[in-house]
């Protein structure tokens, strides 16, 4: 990492060496493939789990929704991380992580299996990683270290492909999905690592501001709600208004599997599923490097405006007679999608931490995620309703993808964070 002198100085003063961030790096990228694994596995599942369970699209789309309540306990998990540092909380989602994947392993009832998605939901969607990376990078390389992480944690998505290659076939018994889970259990050893990870220097900074005799002890609570009384309000609450229409169309990621079910057999599925994957990776390549360069408003311009086009291809393009144009919109549809989606949610991470200062990073983070979730579960409960209505899934996605258009002018809008110091 290239820090410029006032951070290299803040490093020596913390005793973190060449040799730490290289570590850092290393615990962050695998805990981004765990991370990775227990959010896209669900994903790769929804059509057996109905099948198991004897449920349709439209009540399966329902179920996920319920579970998605548990992203909005990710805001007291950050409140709390403004409050007691960055470090235990890795430690917390990464093994809340593991012990979740072990219940919905031994689900039983359609119950039992939202409870674990929920906690799941709870965990996965903490963030703390994006914050240790905006807090421990140079500046100049903010996105692009985060996107870099974002890459290694695609090789948790490429494992659920290949999990799935195995468990899920043709001829694969019911509840046979159950197999993609047990690399996910292994995230409960890896968990204690975090105990050897250094807190964030801003961070540290803040702890020593907070011991000075002329500091005011802040209320929690008012702590709460300090992002919207922050000089930089306006832009936060534009980049919640953006979380929340990116949210409202991640159902195609969520059920997005029960579509494709519909058109493809078991293999071509996992194919397709396979080069989102890729493209996933692309996206955090071009995404990080072009976000430095260019600015984080651009990114936003430019693939709000494409978004659409990739649903059209996706929900009408696989019902083509022709099986390789059916599957190439499917594959390319989903793929373009993915690439766009995984994009704008980092983009709004990584806006929200350069937007506030160190003491509400935290809790801003948790409101970021907390809007993204209201839009995701608002967006399953319509998806579910449109799907039973019109019986047709991917016009649902269809309709509400028309959305992102109004992304482009809430970007133009907000501040442009390229460079910021977020030592403050």
């Amino acid at each position: 990492m290239e820090f410029d002198e006032s951070e290299k100085n803040l490093n020596k003063k913390y005793g973190k060496s060449a040799r730490y961030f290289l570590f850092l790096f290393i615990f962050l990228a695998i805990m981004e493939v765990f991370d990775t694994y227990t959010t896209v596995f669900p994903q790769l599942i929804p059509s057996k789990v109905a099948e198991e369970f004897q449920i349709q699209d439209f009540e399966y789309t329902k179920l996920v929704a319920w579970a998605s309540l548990g992203m909005y306990f990710v805001l007291f998990i950050q409140l709390l991380a403004d409050v007691w540092g960055r470090r235990i909380f890795l430690f917390i989602t990464l093994l809340g992580m593991g012990i979740a994947s072990i219940l919905m392993y031994f689900s039983k009832s359609p119950l039992m299996f939202t409870f674990s998605l929920f906690l799941l939901y709870m965990f996965f969607s903490a963030d703390i990683y994006t914050i240790f990376i905006a807090e421990e990078a140079p500046k100049e390389k903010r996105s692009t270290y985060t996107n870099l992480v974002m890459v290694f944690g695609v090789l948790g998505a490429v494992a659920t492909i290949i999990f799935r290659m195995i468990f899920i076939t043709d001829t694969s018994p019911v509840g046979s999905w159950r197999g993609i889970i047990y690399f996910a259990f292994l995230a409960i050893p890896f968990s204690f690592l975090a105990f050897k990870i250094k807190e964030t220097t801003a961070f540290q900074e803040l702890k020593i501001k907070r011991r000075s005799p002329g500091y005011k002890k802040e209320n929690l609570m008012k702590n709460f709600w300090k992002p919207f009384q922050s000089e930089e309000r306006k832009s936060f609450i534009l980049i919640l208004l953006i979380s929340f229409i990116i949210g409202l169309n991640e159902p195609i990621g969520s059920v997005g599997e029960l579509l494709l079910s519909e058109h493809f057999s078991p293999e071509d599925v996992t194919l397709i599923l396979l080069a989102t994957s890729v493209f996933a990776i692309i996206s955090y390549l071009v995404t990080g490097r072009a976000s430095d360069k260019f600015g984080r408003k651009k990114i936003f311009y430019v693939y709000s405006l494409f978004f659409p086009f990739a649903i059209v291809l996706l929900s009408f393009g696989i019902k083509s007679e022709s099986y390789i144009i059916a599957l190439l919109s499917g594959l390319f549809g989903l793929s373009l999608r993915t690439f766009i989606s995984q994009g704008l949610i980092i983009q709004t991470r990584i806006l929200c931490v350069e937007t506030l200062p160190t003491k509400l990073r935290g809790i801003g983070t948790a409101w970021r995620s907390t809007i993204f979730a209201l839009g995701l579960t608002l967006g399953l409960f319509i998806n579910s309703k449109l799907t039973e209505l019109f019986g047709d899934i991917g016009l649902a996605f269809l309709l509400i993808s028309l959305s992102f258009f109004v992304i482009i002018p809430l970007a133009k809008i907000c501040k442009e964070t390229k460079g910021i110091d977020v030592i403050c």
